[in-house]
């Protein structure tokens, strides 16, 4: 799977800025580290159709007849290389290195979006909004979620006490589905109208989605 860092990005997740004094020897860090970090991923998208969760969650998913249900991960070894670098002091290869973890799975969610997308287009399916564990639905979901996708625990993905997914660089939402209609495209996030103000990879541009 090739997926692409956006680097301008990236640096303004961690705020640095062309003029900073850290910005010459953050730039040839983070093209050393965009190298190694892909021998360190194992990304993954798993999707799965399913009778929908017993919750209520809003209307639109209330009165909707399915449920598809979404993974993403990264797999657990680049947690494990940032916290190395930590442990080692080395801070700042710690601190680029998570954010390009962070942008490497923000691409995910895009590239996973347009998979759902085009398997809904064939399947005659509309879909209701991305219905997010800790953003527009409880986090408790995250658990009935994952075990949709992988109810035998084939998946190296766990649900921690705190209802956090496991490896830390994953993330799992669902889709409301009515079938037997036409895909609305229109009810991807706007980042204008989202309750996140300080979500570090915010956009106030309506064509990008975070």
């Amino acid at each position: 799977m090739n997926i692409e860092i956006d680097k301008k990005r990236v640096f303004k997740a961690i705020q640095l800025q062309e003029d900073s004094p850290a910005y010459k020897e953050t730039n040839k860090l983070y093209d050393l580290l965009e190298k190694q970090i892909k021998h360190v991923v194992s990304p993954e998208i798993i999707y799965h159709l399913d009778h929908k969760l017993d919750v209520k969650v809003g209307k639109s998913y209330e009165d909707s007849q399915r449920s598809l249900y979404v993974v993403v991960t990264l797999g657990g070894k680049i947690t494990e290389s940032i916290a190395t670098y930590f442990n080692e002091n080395q801070y700042l290869k710690a601190y680029v290195m998570n954010a390009l973890a962070d942008g490497m799975l923000f691409s995910m969610v895009e590239i996973s979006r347009q998979y759902v997308y085009e398997f809904a287009k064939e399947n005659h399916m509309n879909l209701t909004e991305k219905l997010s564990p800790g953003d527009n639905i409880p986090l408790e979901l995250q658990k009935p979620i994952l075990e949709k996708i992988d109810p035998k625990g084939d998946l190296d993905i766990r649900i921690t006490e705190g209802y956090m997914l496991d490896p830390e660089k994953s993330g799992a939402w669902m889709y409301g589905v009515y079938m037997g209609q036409s895909l609305d495209e229109n009810k991807e996030h706007d980042c204008r109208g989202c309750h996140k103000k300080n979500c570090l990879w915010r956009e106030e541009n309506d064509e990008v989605n975070c």
